[in-house]
């Protein structure tokens, strides 16, 4: 992933606050990069919004605990920004060309 990229989903990530712990820009920006690097690797694997979705809660449970990352329903507006912007980054041709591959191989 480039640099524009996790900086996209930085500010995305950042604006949603799905755990609560982001506190401003020059505080913590980088605060979700973990979650942001396998949300990125989920984004490649996953088939659809809906796959995504579930892909992006299972990280945050795994990450924060289930109790703490919540419900489901949390999710949904982050991950569909997260996916739509993906979905018309500079990095999605490779990935569709990926997804393209494996899926029809």
């Amino acid at each position: 992933m480039d640099a524009k990229v996790l900086n996209e989903m930085r500010i995305i990530l950042n604006k949603h606050d799905p755990i609560g712990i982001y506190f401003g820009k020059k505080i913590n920006f980088d605060e979700y990069d973990s979650e942001i690097n396998e949300i990125y690797k989920a984004f490649q694997i996953s088939k659809n919004l809906v796959a995504f979705i579930e892909n992006v809660h299972k990280i945050f449970k795994k990450w924060f605990t289930p109790e703490i990352a919540g419900n489901k329903k949390r999710y949904v507006t982050l991950s569909n920004e997260l996916f739509n912007h993906l979905s018309q980054s500079s990095c999605s041709k490779e990935i569709l060309l990926r997804k393209d591959k494996v899926l029809y191989s």
